[in-house]
Formats: C-alpha cells, sequence, structure tokens
C-alpha cells in the first residue's frame, strides 16, 4: 500500500463486519460511543478545556469533536461541563 493509497485492507473489513455481527453496532458507532463517554467522565471530573479533552479522547480536531459531542448528547461540551 503506497501513502497515497486510502483503501481498507480486506482483513479491516472482515473484522469490522465481524464485530458488527456480534455486538449488532458499526464498529465506528462503537468508537465514537466510548470516546464521548470518556469525555464526558472528564468534562464531570476535570477542569479540562474543550481542546484537552478532545485531545485526550482522540480528536484531532477540537471542532470536530465540538459538533460530534453535540449530535451525542444533545449539548455543547462547556453546556455539559456546566451542568455535572
Amino acid at each position: 500500500m503506497t501513502g497515497s493509497d486510502k483503501s481498507v485492507p480486506v482483513k479491516q473489513i472482515l473484522k469490522n463486519i465481524k464485530f458488527s455481527c456480534q455486538l449488532h453496532i458499526y464498529y465506528s458507532s462503537y468508537i465514537k460511543q466510548i470516546r464521548m463517554e470518556n469525555a464526558k467522565e472528564l468534562l464531570r471530573s476535570k477542569h479540562l478545556q474543550v481542546k484537552e479533552v478532545a485531545s485526550a479522547v482522540g480528536y484531532i480536531d477540537a471542532h470536530l469533536f465540538s459538533k460530534t459531542f453535540r449530535e451525542y448528547t444533545g449539548l455543547l461540551s462547556n453546556e455539559y461541563a456546566k451542568r455535572c
């Protein structure tokens, strides 16, 4: 696979399908759920900036994290932190 080749290896696709069948959830959805639950915990227990929480749960882009967090919880991450 070259640096410009963005195709997913067949083994990874098969692993994702097996995972989805066993847990009845897509792998990407499961990863998002884990990240968002970890983010909620960090926002509840620590006084971190949103960009620090985003980085801690694996997001490079704090804006994308904030958008994903709002879609997942219905709240902005700073609103969530204030309520907890």
